[in-house]
């Protein structure tokens, strides 16, 4: 469960960090199902070499969208106890999911996906009733260049 301090957090800055969300095994179960998907190549690089069209493999974001069809694990994601209720503290008792999928940034290759608001793709009538929930499986530390944000005041 979410503490007092984690939803005002949320709902002061727009988003919360939770460390530890899932423990170490269902980290690994998560871990080995996306590198069973990249092996059997459901995994394609949308990245570009700046023109939205020109597709490059010396830099990746490989990108699953939707995973459910192929995954029963991401399938279960929205409907495991933890998530409904981290989610229903945060918008409330009302959700639905509306997307899954996977983004994978390999090592040294990688690129990011730049920050945005995903309402500009769900529009959600209330912004303020919708949520997206990003699940790191591995180490996202502002060192190896992830998981990093700039709040002004």
């Amino acid at each position: 469960m979410l503490t007092e301090e984690q939803v005002k957090e949320f709902r002061q800055n727009g988003f919360l960090a939770v460390d530890g969300f899932f423990d170490d095994r269902e980290t690994a179960a998560l871990q080995a199902d996306v590198k069973r998907l990249r092996e059997h190549g459901y995994l394609r690089n949308i990245h570009t070499l700046g023109d939205g069209e020109t597709h490059t493999e010396s830099a990746q974001n490989l990108q699953m969208c939707p995973a459910a069809f192929c995954s029963t694990l991401i399938r279960s994601l929205p409907f495991c106890p933890k998530v409904t209720n981290a989610v229903s503290a945060l918008i409330g008792p009302e959700v639905a999911n509306n997307l899954d999928q996977i983004f994978l940034k390999p090592a040294r290759i990688g690129k990011g996906t730049g920050w945005h608001q995903d309402n500009a793709y769900f529009k959600i009538r209330d912004p303020l009733k919708g949520t997206a929930m990003w699940i790191a499986i591995d180490d996202a530390t502002a060192a190896n260049g992830t998981g990093h944000s700039r709040v002004s005041n």
